[in-house]
């Protein structure tokens, strides 16, 4: 197995600084764990290794590589960096990022399923389409990520951070998004049926449209969001805040819930 050991040599192969002149040296001499990747290089490379059984493949750099439909599954790239890398349609089911750098990758209608993204960075990252179910992303960074039509059906996003981010028409259906930063991200016709947002900030988001029948809103803070046409049948909004919220006659509030005293506005 892959070891990130100076020492190791799987390690080495996997780490070929950019520089001139290389073609004089050994495979193994040309290799300098830490340093930036020659792009087309390292992703045969990993190809290879994956080929060959290897799965362990840590701190790999591939900024900007170009791999779609790529199948790494349950492969391990804790805190690699695959920023701006292209890995639509990849499977990488089960994989390991846990702290990686993805930012502004493209994983569009890619399978995540199982996978580990905790802490890791994913801001601006495109994943409309992508199959993420009970993935693991707590305390990850996906601000301002593309997750349109997305599949998170259990997935964990405890603490996580989706500030800006769209998540219209996604299925988020018994995920865990406990005291996450939900500011002013998309949720229009989400599908968020017994979701966990339990002390969720909220402020700004857009809820549109959105299914949270026996979702738990505990202590979320709603103030400013959009629940025009939201369903929140059997919701259980105990403590939230939800001044200045939107509303109108398509909103489905829980039963003698008194949407007088919080002040949201109809509109």
């Amino acid at each position: 197995m892959l070891n990130v050991s100076s020492h190791n040599p799987i390690s080495d192969n996997l780490a070929a600084p950019v520089e001139e002149n290389t073609s004089r040296q050994s495979p193994a001499a040309e290799i300098t764990p830490g340093k930036t990747y020659c792009r087309d290089r390292a992703a045969k490379l990993l190809l290879e290794r994956y080929a060959a059984g290897e799965r362990e493949f840590r701190n790999l750099r591939l900024i900007g590589a170009d791999l779609p439909g790529i199948q790494l599954c349950h492969a391990d790239l804790r805190e690699a960096n695959l920023s701006r890398a292209n890995l639509e349609d990849a499977d990488l089911t089960g994989i390991d990022l846990a702290g990686a750098k993805l930012v502004e990758a493209n994983l569009v209608q890619s399978q995540l399923s199982k996978a580990e993204l905790g802490e890791a960075f994913l801001i601006g990252t495109q994943m409309a389409a992508s199959v993420c179910s009970d993935a693991d992303f707590r305390k990850a960074n996906l601000g301002q990520a593309n997750l349109t039509n997305a599949s998170l059906q259990g997935a964990l996003l405890q603490e996580s951070r989706l500030i800006s981010s769209d998540l219209s028409g996604a299925n988020l259906q018994g995920a865990d998004l406990q005291n996450s930063y939900l500011i002013e991200t998309n949720f229009d016709r989400a599908n968020l049926q017994s979701a966990q947002l339990q002390g969720a900030v909220m402020q700004g988001a857009s809820l549109r449209n959105s299914d949270l029948t026996n979702a738990d809103l505990t202590g979320a803070i709603l103030m400013d969001a959009d629940l025009r046409g939201a369903n929140l049948t059997d919701a259980n909004l105990d403590g939230s805040v939800l001044d200045g919220a939107q509303h109108d006659e398509q909103t489905v509030f829980p039963l003698d819930f008194n949407l007088q005293s919080i002040g949201a506005a109809i509109g």
